[in-house]
């Protein structure tokens, strides 16, 4: 398991396989599904999901994403974030949590560490953010770091969205 980067109080680090009951209780969770939007997934489809990121990871995908945990144990991830593509090329953040670490601030650290993590590391100029714009606690977040570029109806979500974005200084 390798480090990606560290905040305050969490541990960005990559997925290995012993992730995956914590891995499930985020994708299989409704409420958590519900505000991305995306499929609530069955313990056999979480498996499936956690082997493509893992191995999305080691190839060097555009898409990476990682596990999040808390300094106290780095063995027990709380939630995931990463770096996906978005329709215009550019690289976009994403991250959720398990329903139990909402509302604690874990959402702003992910975002400011991946953030500086994307334009120190990875040297992008651009990093972006969609969300759903009934999910007011991403909105709130990505406000406090992003400029909201626009909103659109996101097709295949069948949702509205904002597209966020920050540009490197």
């Amino acid at each position: 398991m390798d480090i990606i980067f560290k905040t305050k109080r969490l541990i960005i680090r990559s997925l290995v396989l012993e992730d995956r009951p914590y891995f499930y209780k985020i994708m299989g969770d409704p409420d958590v599904c519900e505000l991305i939007p995306s499929t609530v997934l069955s313990k056999k489809e979480s498996l499936a999901k956690l082997k493509e990121f893992i191995q999305k990871d080691l190839e060097g995908s555009s898409t990476r994403v990682w596990g999040v945990a808390k300094h106290d144990d780095i063995t027990k991830i709380i939630g995931i974030c990463g770096f996906l593509e978005n329709d215009e090329g550019d690289k976009e953040i994403a991250y959720r949590l398990a329903k139990k670490f909402w509302k604690k601030g874990f959402g702003s650290e992910i975002a400011e560490g991946i953030i500086n993590y994307g334009f120190t590391e990875l040297n992008v100029h651009k990093i972006t953010a969609d969300v759903a714009i009934s999910n007011t606690g991403s909105v709130k977040i990505l406000e406090r770091f992003m400029e909201l570029d626009r909103v659109f109806f996101n097709n295949k979500d069948e949702v509205f969205d904002g597209r966020y974005y920050i540009t490197r200084e």
